[in-house]
């Protein structure tokens, strides 16, 4: 079966996939996914940092996997990430070992690790639309 993209009706708020153009088959992945905390910055520098309250299984209709992570982003500190991304810095841990022969990751401290086949949406203010 082809998937074709949906072009938006405009006099809806969203539009959707038919349930026949969806993946059905639920996730195995974890209803909720956190980063591990990460350690004290250089001065007047700063990691990338993962949404506080991690990222969300829901189901989505959006989306022809029919699920997304979804994490919800407060425009309110808009000023206060962006004086953030002005000053970033590479975290430890973001390059990866050679191990007998094979390059090995280890988890960067205050990423979420990326669920592949499930996409990741940000909810500005809460708002899902």
């Amino acid at each position: 079966m082809d998937i074709t993209s949906i072009a938006p009706d405009f006099g809806t708020s969203e539009f959707i996939y038919p349930i026949e153009e969806r993946c059905m088959v639920p996730p195995s992945s974890p209803p909720s996914l956190f980063a591990p905390p990460a350690p004290d910055s250089p001065p007047w520098q700063f990691f990338p940092l993962a949404p506080t309250n991690g990222y969300t299984l829901e189901e989505d209709s959006r989306y022809t996997r029919g699920y997304v992570y979804g994490a919800d982003y407060d425009l309110s500190k808009l000023s206060i990430h962006r004086l953030r991304l002005l000053a970033i810095a590479s975290p430890p841990n973001v390059y990866a070992d050679l191990v007998d022969g094979n390059y090995v990751a280890k988890p960067i401290l205050e990423m979420v690790q990326i669920v592949p086949g499930i996409p990741f949406v940000v909810h500005l203010n809460g708002e899902c639309d």
